[in-house]
């Protein structure tokens, strides 16, 4: 395993935890005598996929990790937040991408039973992201 390729996704509720590991990870105590309290609490990466975020005015911090997102344009509860969430991460310069599908509503998961609808590609479209960031890497 390499440290430097831990990341941390998230379905619907799940992107309340990957945004609070986000917005509120730490460095890590180098001093610690515990060796997991040496480490920093801060994914490498993230994955938002018809999630839950923060809405309002909040700070993305500017070591904050690079975003992968996707939601479907009929889960309006989610697409408008996670394309606000994109313009906030583009503000802060950091890289993300995100993929708003015409349809696929809410809860599409990873799902082989609906292959005719683009959105079923998303777990792909991940791992392109994930080799242009270099994460898949030996």
């Amino acid at each position: 395993m390499n440290p430097g390729r831990i990341g941390i996704l998230g379905f619907s509720a799940g992107g309340v935890p990957v945004m609070g590991a986000v917005l509120h990870s730490d460095r890590g105590n180098p001093a610690s005598d515990d060796p997991v309290e040496r480490l920093s609490s801060r994914p490498d990466f993230q994955v938002l996929i018809y999630a839950e975020v923060p809405r309002g005015d909040f700070a993305v911090p500017a070591d904050a990790p690079p975003a992968f997102a996707a939601c479907a344009f009929d889960d309006a509860q989610k697409a408008t937040p996670l394309a606000g969430l994109f313009l906030k991460y583009r503000a802060a310069n950091i890289p993300t991408e995100i993929h708003i599908y015409n349809s696929g509503g809410h809860g599409f998961g990873v799902r082989a039973d609906r292959p005719q609808l683009p959105i079923s590609s998303w777990p792909d479209r991940l791992v392109d992201w994930l080799g242009d960031l270099g994460m898949l890497k030996p």
